[in-house]
């Protein structure tokens, strides 16, 4: 019989090994004591039969911005199971238990890295950031106008961490940083034996930064934040200055720029190498918890009905009557008959909904699209009330 429950003290190198398995790398019998020191039991999950562990996840407590508000938000990582244990439901029973338990939390919303899109999509998660790669020989580089603020080689915490802060508070779904998050995940991760720099403009402000690395006649930039333009132009000068280590052949590559940015626009050779690359899926956990604190645009006004669909979690399934006014949004639960359950309600699944209330993709068109129904005066509606949203992730887990 199986049984879903949290990992236990004895245990952790057995979800190390599943997992250097499932994800194909190999440990140190030393690296293995220490990554599984690493573990949290709380925070892992198993699905347990006869022979023991079949399947696992770990279910991280975090918190994201949305709308410039934090909200709980539960991180589901490292989800495995041995190939022979596969396609009998055990991952599917996790990912349906993290959610009950994210919801006993108090975690309104929940966000994975996808194996698959199409699997995840099963279970109400849906894409909600990309992310843009680009690459420059040192021929296209930029070279703006001197700027007034100057560059400092640094990855000094106290330096970076409010520049990421004042900019991910733009950004719907990145994450707000613990120290121990920087210091574990983006210094000793992203930065190991890598350098920093920070902008600094005329005033003594730090207004970006880059976590960079030069190695083989290229300059990989591992994470790019600038809150103004000349901070923007500034740090690519900084990197222009590089051309030099770079040699004829070499080139500069910015792994995970904003999915909006211009960069092309401002050069004089235009045409570099840019992809845009699905990343990140989220799903709403709480919808009723995450309405009601929600930002819906000011100055909209009116009654809005939603009727959710969600096999996964039933206690977001059915009507939702939002007031929107000067005061902000009023939300309740509609009962079976009333107007929100009419037909003149728009009606999607949780990870549509998702998709528009993160900004991913924006209520028109999902109902082009049949994913969205209901009357056109409620799309009109609801169209007003989200804001223009400007998802992104900087982070992996």
């Amino acid at each position: 019989m199986r049984q879903i429950r949290q990992m236990q003290e004895h245990e952790r190198e057995e979800y190390i090994r599943l997992s250097s398995f499932a994800f194909q790398y190999t440990l140190t019998p030393e690296e293995l004591v220490k990554r599984a020191a690493s573990l949290v039991p709380q925070e892992n999950w198993g699905c347990y039969g006869e022979e023991g562990l079949e399947a696992r996840l770990t279910l991280l407590p975090m918190e994201v911005y949305v709308g410039g508000k934090p909200f709980a938000m539960g991180g589901i990582a490292g989800v495995a199971t041995w190939p022979e244990k596969r396609r009998g439901g055990r991952v599917a029973g996790l990912l349906s238990h993290s959610l009950r338990v994210m919801k006993e939390q108090g975690q309104m919303i929940s966000m994975l890295h996808p194996f698959k899109f199409e699997f995840y999509r099963r279970f109400g998660w849906e894409t909600y950031a990309e992310y843009k790669k680009l690459e420059l020989g040192p021929h296209q580089l930029p070279r703006f106008p001197a700027v007034a603020g100057r560059i400092v080689r640094t990855t000094e915490l106290d330096i970076l961490a409010p520049v990421y802060e004042a900019y991910a508070v733009r950004y719907n779904g990145m994450l707000v940083r613990s120290r121990k998050w920087w210091e574990d995940r983006v210094l000793a991760r992203k930065n190991e034996g890598r350098l920093g720099a920070a902008y600094f403009d005329a005033d003594g402000q730090a207004k970006g930064y880059i976590l960079y690395k030069v190695a083989d006649y290229t300059l990989t930039v591992y994470e790019w934040v600038a809150l103004d333009g000349e901070a923007y132009r500034g740090l690519w000068n900084f990197i222009a200055d590089h051309d030099s280590m770079l040699g004829s052949a070499g080139k500069v590559q910015l792994l995970m720029a904003h999915p909006g940015d211009r960069l092309a626009s401002l050069l004089k050779d235009p045409r570099i190498l840019q992809e845009t690359v699905p990343y990140f899926m989220a799903r709403l956990v709480d919808a009723e918890a995450f309405l009601n604190r929600y930002s819906f645009r000011q100055g909209v006004k009116g009654e809005l009905h939603l009727h959710i669909r969600d096999e996964q979690a039933p206690w977001n399934e059915g009507g939702y009557a939002i007031r929107l006014g000067e005061e902000g949004a009023r939300v309740r639960r509609s009962a079976a008959g009333d107007e929100a359950a009419s037909v003149e309600a728009l009606s999607c699944g949780i990870g549509i909904l998702t998709s528009m209330l993160l900004g991913y993709e924006r209520p028109s068109f999902w109902y082009e699209h049949g994913l969205l129904t209901g009357s056109a005066s409620q799309l009109e509606l609801l169209e007003a009330a989200v804001p223009e949203g400007r998802p992104f992730l900087l982070d992996f887990f």
